[in-house]
């Protein structure tokens, strides 16, 4: 606590972190994926895997925080903005380099995804369902289906 002046810091450095190592394993993912796996494919894959961690999990709690917690909204939002907007451009360079769609459905796609992966992330942290891992599994049969028609 001493290095940081409230919580409020320590929230925003560990949401940025989190954010810095995600974005490398998606770069990793993408650069090194399995052959016949699409960049689309990969990127759903890379954000299920990355979903399944602590500290995915301990930013969507303070991210959940920011709604009744208008200090950590004040500090934090900007975070999680500056997050989203270098998390779009990326995603859109990886839509761009492959046959998904690109444009306005490509961000509804990502926003798709993102929200799927994050909500099925939290339900797995809820409950002992097994069925979160056949969610998850769909959601990538849909990236790959998405990815072979470009719809």
């Amino acid at each position: 606590m001493h290095h940081f002046p409230d919580k409020v810091a320590i929230m925003a450095a560990v949401a940025d972190q989190v954010f810095v190592d995600e974005l490398a394993t998606y770069q990793t993912a993408i650069a090194n994926r399995k052959p016949g796996l699409s960049p689309l494919e990969a990127l759903v894959e890379a954000g299920w895997s990355h979903y399944q961690r602590p500290e995915a999990m301990a930013v969507l709690e303070i991210w959940m925080a920011t709604r009744s917690d208008l200090a950590l909204a004040a500090s934090v939002g900007p975070v999680f903005d500056a997050i989203k907007a270098q998390g779009e451009e990326h995603a859109d360079a990886i839509m761009e380099s492959s046959d998904a769609p690109n444009g306005a459905a490509a961000r509804g796609l990502q926003t798709l995804m993102l929200a799927a992966m994050r909500g099925l992330a939290i339900e797995r942290a809820l409950t002992a369902d097994p069925s979160v891992h056949e969610a998850a599994a769909l959601l990538m049969a849909f990236a790959r289906q998405v990815q072979r028609t470009g719809q």
